[in-house]
Order: structure tokens, then C-alpha cells, then sequence
């Protein structure tokens, strides 16, 4: 029985007598993240009425919440079209501080993932 040596990383050569190469700027960064959200039209729509249930099925599924909520209110942000459109306006009835930064939380797995129509 014979332990496969692990994998190591590649050499890094780097030129001699030369400086480092300039690690990307700020702005770089900016693009970079700014690109990873994909365009507009990826994004899938959905009613004003499925995000509400969807919401409403994600933050009670936090265990600081438990089950209390009754209903979320959401509004729109942006014209539809225009990518994460909607936030979070009002959870029925209203949570303790601690448990509402956790469902909002949660839910903004899904601002970023759907558009409202």
C-alpha cells in the first residue's frame, strides 16, 4: 500500500533582479466584483406575490425567527428589467432587532438572485 505524495504547488519564477510585477488597484477590484453579478436579463423574474411566499419561507426558517413570521412586504427598487429591483419593506408582524438582521440576511440570497416584475 503505497500513500500518494500530495500535490504541490507550482514553482513561482519570478524575474532576478527585477521588481515585483504591481498587484491590481482598487479600481480593478471595482470591475472585477462588479462583473460577477452577471447581466439583467440572467436573472429570472418573478411576481410581486411568489417573492413575498419565498421571503416569507426563508426567514422563517432562521432559528431566531421560529416560525413567528405571518407575512413579508417587499418594494421595488428599480423599474423592472434592471436586475435586483426589491428589498424587504416590512415583516408582519414586526421582529425583535437581532432576529430581523437575520432574516434579512437570509433573504438577501434571493435579492440577488431574482427580479421583480
Amino acid at each position: 500500500m503505497t500513500n500518494p505524495r500530495p500535490k504541490l504547488p507550482p514553482d513561482i519564477v519570478l524575474p532576478v533582479n527585477q521588481p515585483l510585477p504591481k498587484p491590481p488597484g482598487m479600481e480593478w477590484w471595482i470591475r472585477h466584483i462588479a462583473n460577477q453579478g452577471g447581466t439583467p436579463e440572467e436573472m429570472p423574474i418573478r411576481t410581486r406575490e411568489w417573492l413575498e411566499a419565498e421571503c416569507l419561507r426563508v426567514a422563517n426558517r432562521e432559528i431566531e425567527v421560529r416560525g413567528q413570521l405571518v407575512h413579508v412586504r417587499i418594494r421595488r427598487l428599480y423599474p423592472a428589467w434592471s436586475g435586483p429591483n426589491w428589498e424587504v419593506a416590512e415583516f408582519v408582524p414586526p421582529l425583535p432587532p437581532i432576529a430581523e438582521k437575520m432574516a434579512r440576511i437570509a433573504i438577501s440570497i434571493l435579492t440577488g438572485t431574482y427580479a421583480l416584475a
